[in-house]
């Protein structure tokens, strides 16, 4: 679902520049989903020593983090670039749900998956959170997840591009920060 979102919002954001990617969804064309798999993946490609220009971009949460870690610790060719998602302001203080309760916490790096940079108010009632799910030993952080991410990619899909009240700040934000990697 990932590559569906970056693939759909390109051309609301950055039009100029759609036509230059190609986007792999792991969970559609690919059999084994998940940042370990992802890490062989990319494994492999280093090791074909793939000639085009790829891109990864993981989640900005526990296992995310812990896979870019770990794939930084590689060889990679130039033209494979690897990175989470950048973080957002207002993930800085965001409603999570633990055991503990609710709270206002940074889950930049611990919770922050694409759906984040969707339009969480667009025609929502209440604020978005994030549910605390598993706990990574190796990063000593809590893995979160935003409570209601189907709602909110749906209403992506149905919204964006056709509703001006629907907001792509963060989407632009993130193409921003995805193109001058791409650059860099």
């Amino acid at each position: 679902m990932d590559s569906s979102i970056l693939k759909a919002s390109l051309p609301l954001v950055a039009h100029d520049v759609s036509d230059f990617f190609n986007f792999i969804d792991m969970s559609d064309n690919y059999p084994f989903t998940g940042t370990g798999n992802l890490f062989r993946f990319c494994q492999g490609l280093a090791a074909i020593r793939i000639q085009n220009n790829i891109v990864v971009v993981l989640d900005s949460d526990a296992a995310g983090s812990e896979t870019l870690q770990k794939l930084r610790k590689l060889t990679l060719p130039k033209n494979l670039r690897v990175m989470c998602l950048p973080p957002l302001d207002e993930c800085r203080a965001f409603k999570t749900l633990g055991p503990s309760g609710a709270s206002i916490e940074n889950i930049n790096g611990r919770g922050v998956a694409i759906e984040c940079f969707l339009d969480l108010k667009y025609k929502s009632t209440g604020d978005p959170a994030v549910r605390w799910t598993s706990f990574n030993r190796e990063l000593d952080s809590y893995q979160g997840e935003l409570v209601g991410k189907e709602k909110y990619t749906r209403t992506f899909f149905e919204s964006a591009g056709k509703d001006t009240a629907y907001d792509l700040g963060k989407l632009s934000y993130l193409w921003k920060y995805l193109l001058a990697e791409c650059v860099a």
